[in-house]
């Protein structure tokens, strides 16, 4: 049956329901899933609502999207079938990056008095969020509170220390 939807789907949405499977966390954003696909947000959104039109992703909150465990295991299969190794590391690479990087704007606005980390430069693709003032950033703490967590580890168990050490709010 996931093998039928799979089937149907356009190649951008089936690109996007593998790699999906690979990120960290038990659920993803928007912007998160906008950054592992290397898309813009629009572009984004109309894979996302193509996989949740085949019933292979939910959005169980405004703007978050989670697979269901059986459906992931599948998703994660389907990546290592068709996705070559580089192609699966650079789109976990840029989510890690995504979190990393809005993790570090996020604290400097809620810490101002402490001196910026020089997080470098984020992979290619991805596109950290530009917060605007220390609400927005207790927010995207709040709703992301899990997932830099698990980035965190994914970039720890990968060996990229420039992504491990030194994240904020974790």
């Amino acid at each position: 049956m996931l093998s039928w939807s799979h089937h149907a789907m356009s190649q951008a949405a089936a690109t996007a329901f593998g790699l999906l499977g690979l990120a960290p966390g038990e659920d993803i954003s928007l912007p998160a899933a906008a950054s592992l696909l290397a898309l813009s947000g629009a572009d984004s959104r109309r894979v996302l609502h193509e996989l949740e039109d085949g019933h292979l992703l939910r959005q169980h909150l405004p703007g978050r999207y989670r697979m269901h465990d059986l459906v992931r295991l599948y998703a994660v299969d389907r990546a290592d079938h068709d996705h070559p190794e580089a192609i699966r590391t650079s789109a976990v690479r840029r989510v890690a990056d995504f979190y990393l990087h809005t993790a570090f704007a996020a604290d400097e606005l809620l810490q101002p008095l402490l001196p910026p980390v020089d997080a470098g430069e984020p992979a290619d693709g991805c596109r950290p969020l530009g917060l605007p003032d220390r609400a927005a950033a207790l927010e995207w703490f709040t709703a992301e509170h899990a997932n830099p967590l698990a980035a965190q580890d994914l970039a720890a168990a990968r060996g990229w220390a420039d992504s491990v050490t030194g994240w904020p709010g974790c």
